[in-house]
Protein backbone atom coordinates (compact mmCIF):
# COMPACT_ATOMS: atom_id res chain seq x y z
CA UNK A 1 0.00 0.00 0.00
CA UNK A 2 1.59 3.47 -0.44
CA UNK A 3 2.12 5.36 2.42
CA UNK A 4 -0.12 8.83 2.59
CA UNK A 5 2.55 10.91 1.87
CA UNK A 6 2.49 9.75 -1.37
CA UNK A 7 -0.48 10.71 -2.31
CA UNK A 8 -0.40 14.59 -3.08
CA UNK A 9 -3.84 16.05 -3.90
CA UNK A 10 -5.09 19.63 -4.47
CA UNK A 11 -7.75 21.45 -6.11
CA UNK A 12 -7.36 24.10 -8.99
CA UNK A 13 -10.42 26.43 -9.72
CA UNK A 14 -11.04 28.11 -12.97
CA UNK A 15 -12.66 30.75 -11.98
CA UNK A 16 -13.53 31.31 -15.79
CA UNK A 17 -15.13 27.86 -16.25
CA UNK A 18 -15.88 27.28 -12.47
CA UNK A 19 -14.67 23.73 -12.92
CA UNK A 20 -12.83 22.14 -10.34
CA UNK A 21 -9.58 19.91 -11.55
CA UNK A 22 -7.66 17.46 -9.14
CA UNK A 23 -4.11 17.17 -9.64
CA UNK A 24 -2.94 14.00 -8.00
CA UNK A 25 0.92 13.65 -7.97
CA UNK A 26 3.25 10.94 -6.40
CA UNK A 27 6.73 11.60 -5.15
CA UNK A 28 8.57 9.14 -7.29
CA UNK A 29 7.98 6.41 -10.06
CA UNK A 30 8.65 3.34 -7.70
CA UNK A 31 5.26 4.97 -4.92
CA UNK A 32 3.14 4.87 -8.44
CA UNK A 33 3.34 1.14 -9.05
CA UNK A 34 2.72 1.00 -5.60
CA UNK A 35 -0.52 2.82 -5.68
CA UNK A 36 -2.07 0.20 -7.69
CA UNK A 37 -0.68 -2.79 -6.17
CA UNK A 38 -2.52 -4.93 -3.77
CA UNK A 39 -1.53 -5.43 0.04
CA UNK A 40 0.93 -7.84 0.34
CA UNK A 41 -1.32 -10.32 3.25
CA UNK A 42 -0.20 -14.07 3.44
CA UNK A 43 -2.97 -16.15 2.81
CA UNK A 44 -5.23 -14.10 0.90
CA UNK A 45 -8.29 -16.63 0.58
CA UNK A 46 -8.00 -17.27 4.64
CA UNK A 47 -7.96 -13.59 5.21
CA UNK A 48 -11.00 -13.29 2.85
CA UNK A 49 -12.78 -15.91 4.28
CA UNK A 50 -12.49 -14.27 8.05
CA UNK A 51 -14.22 -11.17 6.29
CA UNK A 52 -17.21 -12.94 4.98
CA UNK A 53 -17.48 -14.51 8.67
CA UNK A 54 -17.43 -10.90 9.80
CA UNK A 55 -20.39 -10.00 7.83
CA UNK A 56 -22.50 -13.55 8.34
CA UNK A 57 -22.59 -13.20 11.92
CA UNK A 58 -22.97 -9.14 11.68
CA UNK A 59 -25.98 -9.40 9.46
CA UNK A 60 -26.98 -12.50 11.46
CA UNK A 61 -27.70 -9.99 14.50
CA UNK A 62 -30.42 -7.87 12.48
CA UNK A 63 -31.66 -11.03 10.29
CA UNK A 64 -32.10 -13.52 12.89
CA UNK A 65 -35.13 -10.95 14.43
CA UNK A 66 -37.04 -10.43 10.87
CA UNK A 67 -39.18 -13.41 10.47
CA UNK A 68 -39.85 -12.95 14.31
CA UNK A 69 -40.86 -9.43 14.49
CA UNK A 70 -44.52 -9.84 13.46
CA UNK A 71 -45.09 -11.98 16.54
CA UNK A 72 -43.00 -10.14 18.88
CA UNK A 73 -44.79 -6.48 18.00
CA UNK A 74 -48.16 -8.98 18.72
CA UNK A 75 -47.52 -10.70 21.83
CA UNK A 76 -44.48 -8.93 23.45
CA UNK A 77 -44.90 -5.67 22.40
CA UNK A 78 -48.99 -5.24 22.33
CA UNK A 79 -48.61 -3.39 18.91
CA UNK A 80 -51.87 -2.80 17.14
CA UNK A 81 -52.66 -5.45 14.21
CA UNK A 82 -53.34 -2.12 11.45
CA UNK A 83 -50.20 -0.89 12.49
CA UNK A 84 -48.00 -4.01 12.18
CA UNK A 85 -46.37 -2.83 9.25
CA UNK A 86 -45.34 0.52 10.31
CA UNK A 87 -43.17 -0.78 13.51
CA UNK A 88 -41.79 -3.69 11.67
CA UNK A 89 -40.40 -0.83 9.09
CA UNK A 90 -39.09 1.30 11.63
CA UNK A 91 -37.57 -1.63 13.05
CA UNK A 92 -35.44 -3.05 10.65
CA UNK A 93 -34.67 0.20 8.57
CA UNK A 94 -32.98 1.88 12.12
CA UNK A 95 -30.11 0.32 11.91
CA UNK A 96 -29.28 0.90 8.24
CA UNK A 97 -30.94 4.57 8.79
CA UNK A 98 -28.87 5.70 11.47
CA UNK A 99 -25.85 4.19 10.18
CA UNK A 100 -25.93 6.64 7.54
CA UNK A 101 -24.71 9.18 8.98
CA UNK A 102 -21.38 7.19 10.69
CA UNK A 103 -20.32 5.15 7.68
CA UNK A 104 -18.65 7.68 5.54
CA UNK A 105 -16.40 9.12 8.30
CA UNK A 106 -16.07 5.34 9.66
CA UNK A 107 -14.60 4.85 5.99
CA UNK A 108 -12.45 7.55 6.15
CA UNK A 109 -10.88 7.10 9.77
CA UNK A 110 -10.00 3.25 8.25
CA UNK A 111 -7.90 4.90 5.47
CA UNK A 112 -5.97 7.04 8.48
CA UNK A 113 -5.73 4.40 11.06
CA UNK A 114 -6.58 0.83 9.34
CA UNK A 115 -9.48 -1.53 8.85
CA UNK A 116 -9.15 -3.91 11.91
CA UNK A 117 -10.10 -1.81 15.52
CA UNK A 118 -12.59 -0.47 13.63
CA UNK A 119 -13.73 -3.74 12.27
CA UNK A 120 -13.27 -5.65 16.40
CA UNK A 121 -15.03 -2.38 17.91
CA UNK A 122 -17.95 -3.08 15.42
CA UNK A 123 -18.61 -6.63 16.06
CA UNK A 124 -18.59 -5.72 20.11
CA UNK A 125 -21.41 -3.36 18.91
CA UNK A 126 -23.81 -5.93 17.39
CA UNK A 127 -23.14 -8.31 19.83
CA UNK A 128 -24.13 -5.75 23.14
CA UNK A 129 -27.31 -4.89 20.64
CA UNK A 130 -28.14 -8.59 20.02
CA UNK A 131 -28.63 -9.47 23.68
CA UNK A 132 -30.32 -6.16 24.80
CA UNK A 133 -33.13 -6.24 21.85
CA UNK A 134 -35.06 -9.11 23.54
CA UNK A 135 -34.18 -8.01 26.76
CA UNK A 136 -36.30 -4.60 27.01
CA UNK A 137 -39.72 -4.25 27.73
CA UNK A 138 -40.73 -1.69 24.95
CA UNK A 139 -40.73 -1.30 21.62
CA UNK A 140 -38.94 1.93 21.98
CA UNK A 141 -36.37 0.85 24.06
CA UNK A 142 -35.28 -1.72 21.28
CA UNK A 143 -35.76 0.69 18.58
CA UNK A 144 -32.93 2.84 19.89
CA UNK A 145 -31.28 0.55 20.84
CA UNK A 146 -30.77 -0.64 17.20
CA UNK A 147 -30.26 2.88 15.84
CA UNK A 148 -27.33 3.34 18.51
CA UNK A 149 -25.86 0.17 16.78
CA UNK A 150 -26.08 1.86 13.60
CA UNK A 151 -24.57 4.87 14.60
CA UNK A 152 -21.48 3.25 15.85
CA UNK A 153 -20.94 0.60 13.54
CA UNK A 154 -19.90 0.50 9.57
CA UNK A 155 -19.07 -3.62 9.54
CA UNK A 156 -19.98 -4.13 5.88
CA UNK A 157 -18.65 -0.82 4.23
CA UNK A 158 -15.37 -1.75 6.32
CA UNK A 159 -15.24 -5.69 5.05
CA UNK A 160 -15.51 -4.01 1.38
CA UNK A 161 -12.80 -1.79 1.90
CA UNK A 162 -10.79 -4.77 3.40
CA UNK A 163 -11.53 -7.07 -0.07
CA UNK A 164 -10.25 -4.35 -1.78
CA UNK A 165 -6.93 -4.60 -0.10
CA UNK A 166 -6.30 -7.82 -0.75
CA UNK A 167 -7.60 -9.08 -3.54
CA UNK A 168 -6.95 -7.66 -7.27
CA UNK A 169 -8.28 -8.86 -11.11
CA UNK A 170 -10.79 -11.78 -11.35
CA UNK A 171 -10.17 -12.31 -7.73
CA UNK A 172 -11.77 -9.75 -6.23
CA UNK A 173 -14.82 -9.68 -8.62
CA UNK A 174 -15.27 -13.89 -7.42
CA UNK A 175 -14.54 -12.29 -3.85
CA UNK A 176 -17.43 -9.59 -3.81
CA UNK A 177 -19.61 -12.01 -5.21
CA UNK A 178 -19.28 -14.57 -2.61
CA UNK A 179 -19.63 -11.27 -0.15
CA UNK A 180 -23.12 -11.53 -1.57
CA UNK A 181 -23.02 -15.15 -0.74
CA UNK A 182 -21.91 -14.48 2.72
CA UNK A 183 -25.65 -12.33 3.09
CA UNK A 184 -27.31 -15.04 1.98
CA UNK A 185 -26.13 -17.20 4.26
CA UNK A 186 -26.66 -15.20 7.32
CA UNK A 187 -29.91 -15.01 6.16
CA UNK A 188 -30.64 -18.32 5.58
CA UNK A 189 -28.84 -19.73 8.70
CA UNK A 190 -30.83 -16.94 10.90
CA UNK A 191 -33.97 -17.55 9.30
CA UNK A 192 -33.24 -21.43 10.36
CA UNK A 193 -32.09 -20.13 13.87
CA UNK A 194 -35.30 -18.12 14.10
CA UNK A 195 -37.79 -20.83 13.42
CA UNK A 196 -36.36 -23.84 14.63
CA UNK A 197 -34.86 -22.46 18.36
CA UNK A 198 -38.20 -20.12 19.04
CA UNK A 199 -40.13 -22.96 20.12
CA UNK A 200 -37.73 -23.63 22.82
CA UNK A 201 -39.14 -21.76 25.52
CA UNK A 202 -42.29 -20.83 25.08
CA UNK A 203 -42.60 -18.43 27.46
CA UNK A 204 -39.61 -16.10 26.29
CA UNK A 205 -39.40 -17.52 22.37
CA UNK A 206 -37.57 -14.83 21.33
CA UNK A 207 -34.78 -15.30 23.56
CA UNK A 208 -33.02 -18.72 22.45
CA UNK A 209 -32.23 -17.29 18.55
CA UNK A 210 -31.03 -14.26 20.34
CA UNK A 211 -28.58 -16.40 22.49
CA UNK A 212 -27.54 -18.38 19.67
CA UNK A 213 -26.68 -15.21 17.39
CA UNK A 214 -24.94 -13.59 19.84
CA UNK A 215 -22.83 -16.83 20.51
CA UNK A 216 -21.59 -16.95 17.51
CA UNK A 217 -20.72 -13.62 17.04
CA UNK A 218 -19.01 -14.15 20.03
CA UNK A 219 -16.55 -16.71 19.03
CA UNK A 220 -16.08 -15.01 15.12
CA UNK A 221 -15.26 -11.87 18.07
CA UNK A 222 -12.18 -13.99 19.11
CA UNK A 223 -11.18 -15.30 16.15
CA UNK A 224 -11.15 -12.06 14.41
CA UNK A 225 -8.82 -10.39 17.19
CA UNK A 226 -6.27 -13.22 16.94
CA UNK A 227 -6.38 -14.56 13.37
CA UNK A 228 -6.93 -11.26 10.94
CA UNK A 229 -4.09 -9.84 10.05
CA UNK A 230 -4.68 -5.83 9.47
CA UNK A 231 -5.05 -5.55 5.49
CA UNK A 232 -4.72 -1.58 5.40
CA UNK A 233 -1.47 -0.93 7.44
CA UNK A 234 -1.09 2.75 8.40
CA UNK A 235 1.70 4.71 10.49
CA UNK A 236 -0.76 5.94 12.77
CA UNK A 237 -2.64 4.45 15.80
CA UNK A 238 -6.32 4.93 16.12
CA UNK A 239 -5.88 6.27 19.97
CA UNK A 240 -5.13 9.40 17.79
CA UNK A 241 -8.80 9.82 17.15
CA UNK A 242 -8.76 11.11 20.96
CA UNK A 243 -5.36 13.16 20.40
CA UNK A 244 -7.50 16.18 21.01
CA UNK A 245 -8.12 15.33 24.94
CA UNK A 246 -4.67 16.09 26.01
CA UNK A 247 -2.09 18.97 24.36
CA UNK A 248 0.58 17.69 22.51
CA UNK A 249 4.09 18.58 21.74
CA UNK A 250 5.35 20.38 18.48
CA UNK A 251 9.16 20.56 17.64
CA UNK A 252 10.02 23.90 15.73
CA UNK A 253 13.20 24.57 13.88
CA UNK A 254 14.67 26.46 16.56
CA UNK A 255 12.05 25.68 19.59
CA UNK A 256 9.92 24.36 21.18
CA UNK A 257 6.08 25.06 22.30
CA UNK A 258 2.86 23.51 23.99
CA UNK A 259 -0.07 23.73 22.21
CA UNK A 260 -3.21 21.99 22.46
CA UNK A 261 -3.50 19.54 19.10
CA UNK A 262 -5.62 21.65 16.59
CA UNK A 263 -6.16 20.65 13.10
CA UNK A 264 -5.33 23.28 10.26
CA UNK A 265 -7.65 23.34 7.23
CA UNK A 266 -6.98 25.32 4.54
CA UNK A 267 -10.25 26.60 2.69
CA UNK A 268 -8.86 28.14 -0.39
CA UNK A 269 -8.11 25.85 -3.02
CA UNK A 270 -6.21 28.34 -4.64
CA UNK A 271 -4.22 29.24 -2.36
CA UNK A 272 -3.17 25.05 -1.64
CA UNK A 273 -2.43 24.98 -5.40
CA UNK A 274 -0.06 28.46 -5.47
CA UNK A 275 1.69 26.23 -2.44
CA UNK A 276 2.07 23.34 -4.19
CA UNK A 277 3.76 24.61 -7.04
CA UNK A 278 5.91 27.16 -4.54
CA UNK A 279 6.94 24.38 -2.46
CA UNK A 280 9.45 22.75 -5.14
CA UNK A 281 12.42 25.57 -4.10
CA UNK A 282 11.29 24.82 -0.24
CA UNK A 283 11.22 21.62 -0.66
CA UNK A 284 14.71 22.12 -2.42
CA UNK A 285 16.46 24.22 -0.16
CA UNK A 286 14.71 22.25 2.59
CA UNK A 287 16.52 19.17 1.57
CA UNK A 288 19.90 20.93 1.67
CA UNK A 289 19.14 22.33 4.68
CA UNK A 290 18.54 18.38 6.14
CA UNK A 291 14.57 19.68 7.96
CA UNK A 292 11.33 18.53 7.13
CA UNK A 293 9.73 21.54 4.72
CA UNK A 294 6.13 22.92 5.33
CA UNK A 295 5.40 21.46 1.53
CA UNK A 296 5.78 18.14 3.22
CA UNK A 297 3.91 18.56 6.30
CA UNK A 298 1.00 20.11 4.29
CA UNK A 299 0.59 17.95 1.98
CA UNK A 300 1.35 15.08 3.73
CA UNK A 301 -2.35 14.00 3.81
CA UNK A 302 -6.02 15.28 2.06
CA UNK A 303 -8.38 16.51 4.42
CA UNK A 304 -11.95 14.53 4.18
CA UNK A 305 -13.74 17.57 2.46
CA UNK A 306 -10.93 17.68 -0.51
CA UNK A 307 -11.65 14.14 -0.31
CA UNK A 308 -15.17 13.95 -0.59
CA UNK A 309 -14.97 16.62 -3.48
CA UNK A 310 -12.47 14.66 -5.27
CA UNK A 311 -14.38 11.71 -4.72
CA UNK A 312 -17.88 13.37 -6.27
CA UNK A 313 -15.72 14.66 -9.73
CA UNK A 314 -15.92 11.03 -10.90
CA UNK A 315 -18.73 10.51 -13.00
CA UNK A 316 -18.45 6.66 -12.79
CA UNK A 317 -18.48 6.62 -9.38
CA UNK A 318 -21.93 8.54 -9.40
CA UNK A 319 -23.22 6.86 -11.63
CA UNK A 320 -22.72 3.58 -9.82
CA UNK A 321 -23.74 5.13 -6.42
CA UNK A 322 -27.04 5.75 -7.97
CA UNK A 323 -27.59 2.35 -9.46
CA UNK A 324 -26.08 1.03 -5.51
CA UNK A 325 -29.02 3.07 -3.65
CA UNK A 326 -31.65 2.07 -6.40
CA UNK A 327 -30.57 -1.37 -5.62
CA UNK A 328 -30.37 -1.09 -1.75
CA UNK A 329 -33.62 0.53 -1.89
CA UNK A 330 -35.20 -2.73 -3.70
CA UNK A 331 -33.59 -5.20 -1.86
CA UNK A 332 -34.64 -3.21 1.37
CA UNK A 333 -38.13 -3.47 0.55
CA UNK A 334 -38.29 -6.81 -0.88
CA UNK A 335 -37.60 -8.63 2.49
CA UNK A 336 -39.84 -6.66 4.16
CA UNK A 337 -42.81 -7.04 1.28
CA UNK A 338 -42.27 -10.71 1.35
CA UNK A 339 -42.52 -10.87 5.24
CA UNK A 340 -45.39 -9.04 5.32
CA UNK A 341 -47.17 -10.46 2.47
CA UNK A 342 -46.49 -13.85 3.12
CA UNK A 343 -47.59 -13.73 6.68
CA UNK A 344 -50.30 -11.41 6.08
CA UNK A 345 -53.81 -13.64 6.83
CA UNK A 346 -55.43 -15.21 4.13
CA UNK A 347 -58.76 -13.39 4.63
CA UNK A 348 -56.99 -10.30 4.11
CA UNK A 349 -55.18 -11.48 0.87
CA UNK A 350 -52.01 -12.81 1.95
CA UNK A 351 -50.81 -15.96 2.04
CA UNK A 352 -51.10 -16.91 6.02
CA UNK A 353 -47.74 -18.57 6.92
CA UNK A 354 -46.93 -18.45 10.06
CA UNK A 355 -43.47 -17.88 11.75
CA UNK A 356 -41.54 -21.43 11.26
CA UNK A 357 -42.98 -21.46 7.62
CA UNK A 358 -41.25 -18.04 7.13
CA UNK A 359 -38.41 -18.64 8.70
CA UNK A 360 -37.90 -22.11 6.76
CA UNK A 361 -38.93 -19.63 3.27
CA UNK A 362 -36.00 -16.85 4.10
CA UNK A 363 -33.39 -20.46 5.03
CA UNK A 364 -34.65 -21.84 0.71
CA UNK A 365 -33.96 -18.22 -0.15
CA UNK A 366 -30.54 -17.61 1.56
CA UNK A 367 -29.66 -21.37 0.49
CA UNK A 368 -30.74 -20.97 -3.18
CA UNK A 369 -28.46 -17.73 -3.59
CA UNK A 370 -25.17 -19.67 -1.44
CA UNK A 371 -25.82 -22.46 -4.22
CA UNK A 372 -26.14 -20.39 -7.28
CA UNK A 373 -23.00 -18.33 -6.39
CA UNK A 374 -20.63 -21.23 -5.75
CA UNK A 375 -22.05 -23.05 -8.90
CA UNK A 376 -23.09 -20.25 -11.68
CA UNK A 377 -21.19 -17.06 -11.10
CA UNK A 378 -17.38 -17.82 -12.11
CA UNK A 379 -19.15 -18.83 -15.31
CA UNK A 380 -21.69 -16.00 -15.69
CA UNK A 381 -18.87 -13.14 -15.00
CA UNK A 382 -16.27 -14.82 -17.45
CA UNK A 383 -18.86 -14.50 -19.83
CA UNK A 384 -20.96 -11.96 -19.54
CA UNK A 385 -18.23 -9.37 -17.22
CA UNK A 386 -19.24 -7.36 -14.03
CA UNK A 387 -22.03 -4.83 -15.93
CA UNK A 388 -23.66 -7.29 -18.08
CA UNK A 389 -23.94 -9.87 -15.43
CA UNK A 390 -25.73 -6.87 -13.14
CA UNK A 391 -27.57 -5.68 -15.74
CA UNK A 392 -29.18 -9.55 -16.36
CA UNK A 393 -29.80 -9.70 -12.90
CA UNK A 394 -31.41 -6.25 -12.30
CA UNK A 395 -33.79 -7.65 -14.92
CA UNK A 396 -34.40 -10.93 -13.35
CA UNK A 397 -35.75 -9.51 -9.89
CA UNK A 398 -37.98 -6.93 -11.81
CA UNK A 399 -39.63 -10.03 -13.42
CA UNK A 400 -39.54 -11.76 -10.07
CA UNK A 401 -40.99 -9.20 -8.32
CA UNK A 402 -43.60 -8.01 -10.42
CA UNK A 403 -45.12 -12.00 -10.43
CA UNK A 404 -45.14 -12.23 -6.56
CA UNK A 405 -48.91 -11.35 -6.36
CA UNK A 406 -49.77 -13.98 -8.63
CA UNK A 407 -49.13 -16.50 -5.78
CA UNK A 408 -52.08 -15.45 -4.38
CA UNK A 409 -53.90 -17.14 -7.76
CA UNK A 410 -51.27 -20.24 -7.89
CA UNK A 411 -51.12 -21.13 -4.45
CA UNK A 412 -48.38 -20.48 -1.75
CA UNK A 413 -46.32 -23.37 -2.85
CA UNK A 414 -45.22 -22.05 -6.02
CA UNK A 415 -43.27 -19.47 -3.52
CA UNK A 416 -40.78 -21.92 -3.85
CA UNK A 417 -39.68 -21.48 -7.68
CA UNK A 418 -40.09 -18.01 -7.35
CA UNK A 419 -37.78 -17.47 -4.58
CA UNK A 420 -35.22 -19.66 -6.30
CA UNK A 421 -34.98 -17.30 -9.05
CA UNK A 422 -35.47 -14.03 -7.44
CA UNK A 423 -32.29 -15.60 -4.99
CA UNK A 424 -30.27 -15.75 -8.42
CA UNK A 425 -31.14 -12.14 -9.19
CA UNK A 426 -30.22 -10.86 -5.67
CA UNK A 427 -26.53 -12.45 -6.00
CA UNK A 428 -25.31 -11.12 -9.31
CA UNK A 429 -27.35 -7.74 -9.22
CA UNK A 430 -26.06 -5.34 -6.01
CA UNK A 431 -22.67 -7.34 -4.87
CA UNK A 432 -21.62 -6.94 -8.61
CA UNK A 433 -22.02 -3.48 -8.13
CA UNK A 434 -20.22 -3.01 -5.00
CA UNK A 435 -17.20 -5.30 -6.94
CA UNK A 436 -17.73 -2.40 -9.84
CA UNK A 437 -17.39 0.24 -6.68
CA UNK A 438 -13.90 -0.92 -5.64
CA UNK A 439 -12.78 -1.32 -9.34
CA UNK A 440 -13.50 2.17 -10.07
CA UNK A 441 -12.54 3.62 -6.88
CA UNK A 442 -8.74 6.06 -6.72
CA UNK A 443 -6.02 4.16 -4.63
CA UNK A 444 -5.52 5.50 -1.05
CA UNK A 445 -9.69 6.20 -1.12
CA UNK A 446 -10.88 2.89 -1.12
CA UNK A 447 -11.75 3.12 2.84
CA UNK A 448 -13.70 6.43 1.92
CA UNK A 449 -15.60 5.16 -1.63
CA UNK A 450 -16.42 2.06 0.05
CA UNK A 451 -17.62 3.78 3.57
CA UNK A 452 -19.77 6.65 1.12
CA UNK A 453 -21.02 4.01 -0.94
CA UNK A 454 -22.45 1.91 2.13
CA UNK A 455 -23.69 5.06 3.95
CA UNK A 456 -26.36 5.50 0.66
CA UNK A 457 -27.07 2.03 0.58
CA UNK A 458 -27.67 2.03 4.22
CA UNK A 459 -29.72 5.34 3.73
CA UNK A 460 -32.13 3.88 0.87
CA UNK A 461 -31.87 0.62 2.45
CA UNK A 462 -33.63 1.98 5.37
CA UNK A 463 -35.79 4.23 3.67
CA UNK A 464 -36.42 0.98 1.98
CA UNK A 465 -38.74 -0.91 4.76
CA UNK A 466 -40.11 2.24 6.31
CA UNK A 467 -41.48 3.06 2.93
CA UNK A 468 -42.54 -0.35 2.51
CA UNK A 469 -44.37 -0.84 5.74
CA UNK A 470 -46.63 2.47 4.90
CA UNK A 471 -47.35 1.58 1.26
CA UNK A 472 -48.10 -1.51 2.60
CA UNK A 473 -50.04 -0.67 5.85
CA UNK A 474 -52.14 1.53 2.78
CA UNK A 475 -52.83 -1.19 0.38
CA UNK A 476 -53.92 -3.46 3.35
CA UNK A 477 -57.18 -1.33 3.58
CA UNK A 478 -57.39 -0.91 0.06
CA UNK A 479 -57.23 -4.71 -0.30
CA UNK A 480 -54.57 -5.00 -2.81
CA UNK A 481 -51.38 -5.51 -0.41
CA UNK A 482 -49.41 -6.96 -3.33
CA UNK A 483 -49.30 -3.43 -4.98
CA UNK A 484 -45.70 -2.98 -3.62
CA UNK A 485 -43.89 -5.52 -5.79
CA UNK A 486 -44.98 -4.04 -8.78
CA UNK A 487 -43.55 -0.79 -7.01
CA UNK A 488 -40.46 -2.78 -6.34
CA UNK A 489 -40.21 -4.00 -10.08
CA UNK A 490 -40.56 -0.41 -11.40
CA UNK A 491 -37.36 0.50 -8.91
CA UNK A 492 -35.18 -2.45 -10.46
CA UNK A 493 -36.16 -1.77 -14.12
CA UNK A 494 -34.81 2.17 -13.26
CA UNK A 495 -31.15 0.85 -11.80
CA UNK A 496 -30.87 -1.31 -14.92
CA UNK A 497 -31.71 2.30 -17.06
CA UNK A 498 -29.02 3.92 -15.23
CA UNK A 499 -26.37 1.21 -15.92
CA UNK A 500 -26.65 2.43 -20.05
CA UNK A 501 -23.91 4.90 -19.84
CA UNK A 502 -21.74 2.79 -18.17
CA UNK A 503 -18.55 1.40 -20.20
CA UNK A 504 -17.57 -2.06 -19.31
CA UNK A 505 -14.00 -0.96 -19.06
CA UNK A 506 -14.61 1.36 -16.14
CA UNK A 507 -16.42 -1.31 -14.42
CA UNK A 508 -13.78 -4.11 -14.81
CA UNK A 509 -10.96 -5.37 -12.66
CA UNK A 510 -7.27 -4.15 -13.34
CA UNK A 511 -5.20 -6.40 -13.90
Amino acid sequence: MPSHSALRETEIVDEESDKIKHVVTLANANEIEAADAPTKVDGEWRVILLLYSIVIVDAMSVTVFVPLLPDMLRRKFDVPEEDIGDYVGYFTSSRMLFSFFSSFFIGHASDEYGRKPFLVFGLCVSLAATLLIVSVPSYWYALAISATAGVLTSNIGLTRAALSDVARGETRSVAFAYLGASFATSRAVSSGISALASSADSNRPYLPPALIAASLVTVILVVIVIFLPETHPTDRSVLELFAWLRPRRYKGLHDEVEMTARPVVNDDPGAAAASLEDGSEDRASGEQRGCATSQDTDTKRIGLYQRMRLLFSDPVIRKLFVIQCLGSFGNGSMLVAMLLYFTLPVENHGLGLDVESMGLSYTAFGLCGVLFQLVFFKRIVRRWGLLGTFRRGCFLIAICSAMVPSLAVWGAELRWVLLGFLAAGFQTALPVVSAMVSNAARSGMIGLTQGTAASFSMLLRALGPLTCGMVFSWSVQLSVPYVEFWLLSLCYFAALATSIGLSHDACEPSQ
